[in-house]
């Protein structure tokens, strides 16, 4: 450090200042290369930046709100000050399908749960995570609220982009009947969902049992994909026990642990045969 400083002092005295910026001293044509360098590192960085920070203001400005079937179901992040208010007005919201899990002591949990309570909205709570492949039972869960619970249905998680979008996409495939090709619209970058980082676990059981399908030449039926659910994922929730049925689902609770999007806990017991 002295050195560096005697030899600015030095180049001073001798009447040449420092130059203040790397590449200052360099000729005309360098800094012309240089600013093109610059301006396409700028347009890289536009194109790279652009839509995370487009995705953000949709999620966290707009709500990250979203039609998956008009008058049936929606998907939204996590509603915040009276945006579910506003979507029981405006949709008639008569479910909620909370897929963040939550405890009473969290904020957003309890006015969540106290909206739905005044409102009359009937409220279903499943924590499960954003980065691990879905198990079996969670996934045929969605499916009992999906096709059970009164409509229209609200579908959320914290930024309605991963756990929301496989939501969304069983609505498409079993309820809808859409092939999953179509399935798989519901998992969008618009949304948030990037299909080549960690989250992109939630779409892989879609494009498994598209694939399953394409190699036995046969067609899609929302009876063959719960079929395809129950004996042929590879869920890491071990094999599909045809004896033990998954309880139904359960609204907010007095006291659980928290989960969100790095955490997965559903507390199951043994029931009567699935239906």
């Amino acid at each position: 450090m002295p050195d560096s400083m005697e030899s600015s002092a030095a180049a001073t005295l001798n009447g040449v200042a420092p130059h203040p910026f790397p590449g200052a001293a360099t000729s005309r044509p360098a800094r012309r290369r240089l600013r093109k360098a610059l301006g396409l590192l700028a347009i890289l960085a536009g194109l790279v930046l652009g839509p995370p920070l487009a995705i953000w203001s949709q999620s966290w400005i707009d709500t990250n709100f979203g039609v998956v079937q008009p008058g049936v179901a929606y998907r939204c992040a996590q509603p915040q000050g009276d945006d579910l208010e506003r979507f029981i007005d405006a949709h008639g919201i008569a479910t909620v399908l909370n897929l963040r899990g939550g405890k009473p002591e969290d904020q957003w949990y309890a006015k969540e749960v106290e909206t739905v309570q005044k409102r009359g909205v009937t409220y279903y709570d499943l924590p499960m995570s954003a980065t691990k492949r879905p198990e079996r039972r969670q996934m045929l869960w969605i499916l009992d609220v999906l096709r059970d619970a009164p409509r229209p249905i609200l579908i959320h998680c914290k930024a309605g982009a991963d756990r929301t979008g496989l939501a969304s996409a069983l609505q498409k495939l079993v309820i809808q009947g859409e092939p999953p090709r179509q399935a798989l619209s519901a998992f969008t970058l618009r949304h948030g969902h990037f299909a080549w980082g960690p989250t992109g676990v939630l779409h892989e059981p879609i494009l498994e049992y598209e694939k399953w399908l394409n190699e036995r030449g046969l067609n899609h039926q929302p009876s063959r994909f719960v079929e395809w659910l129950e004996r042929h994922y590879d869920a890491p929730d071990g094999p599909f026990d045809p004896q033990t049925r998954i309880p139904p689902p359960v609204g907010p609770r007095s006291s659980r642990p928290s989960n969100d999007a790095d955490e997965t806990s559903i507390h199951l017991n043994s029931t009567p045969s699935r239906r």
